[in-house]
């Protein structure tokens, strides 16, 4: 009887926290659906900001993309074109197949929001490594400036329960420290996002997410934009 209590709670919060998180993947694919990119072409000559992303390059979970980290760069800087090569679901190795063939130091900057994907669905470090070191030196070659990010502390997202919002901690601090190094070796900006829950801002701000409790919300990407504005100073 000792060892079936104990049993029947975990097999209890495994079954409703199952049931959540159905519920929030559902919620999700909506959101992915009803996700559109912003991009904005001002003139030939105006200056060219490239963005290659994610769902956090398109902006998924906000009601309009104006409100995306695109959007934004879009509404402080109106005499710029922005580029926009993102989609949902990419991986590292996804924003390297699809690189955009465009002329050496054509670009003021480029801003690569990539790699959450690959902590929650945990690529082989190999592989990681060396397709996130080509996207890099693609990206070093084309533009003035480079700046990257790839998420905040995956494992505070309420969309994990635990064990998992654990488990995908440990996973971001360690992409996160590859991440580091080989944007080092590159010369590329890397905006650190991570936080530890006590320092996180969105640590309780369920407001930061959208309703599926793992992309951003408007709130949310504001907050990242504030962190990459500060990085550019």
């Amino acid at each position: 009887m000792l060892f079936i209590i104990p049993a029947a709670v975990v097999l209890t919060y495994a079954f409703f926290q199952s049931v959540h998180v159905y519920f929030l993947v559902r919620t999700s694919r909506q959101l992915v659906q009803q996700s559109r990119v912003y991009e904005r072409f001002v003139s030939a000559d105006a200056p060219r900001i490239l963005i290659i992303g994610d769902s956090t390059g398109v902006g998924t979970g906000v009601s309009d993309p104006q409100f995306s980290i695109a959007g934004r760069f879009g509404t402080e800087f109106p005499d710029t074109s922005i580029q926009n090569i993102s989609k949902n679901g990419w991986k590292v190795d996804d924003a390297l197949q699809n690189f955009p063939n465009v002329p050496q130091k054509s670009m003021s900057i480029i801003l690569l929001q990539i790699g959450a994907n690959d902590i929650i669905r945990g690529t082989p470090m190999v592989q990681f490594s060396a397709s996130l070191d080509a996207v890099f030196k693609k990206s070093t070659a084309a533009a003035k400036q480079v700046f990257a990010l790839h998420s905040g502390n995956v494992g505070l997202a309420p969309f994990f329960p635990w064990p998992l919002s654990s488990i995908m901690r440990a996973r971001t601090l360690r992409y996160r420290e590859e991440y580091r190094r080989i944007a080092a070796a590159n010369g590329v900006n890397y905006v650190d996002l991570y936080h530890e829950a006590a320092d996180d801002p969105f640590q309780g701000k369920h407001e930061f997410y959208a309703a599926d409790l793992l992309h951003l919300s408007a709130q949310g990407y504001e907050e990242w934009y504030r962190s990459i504005r500060q990085m550019m100073k």
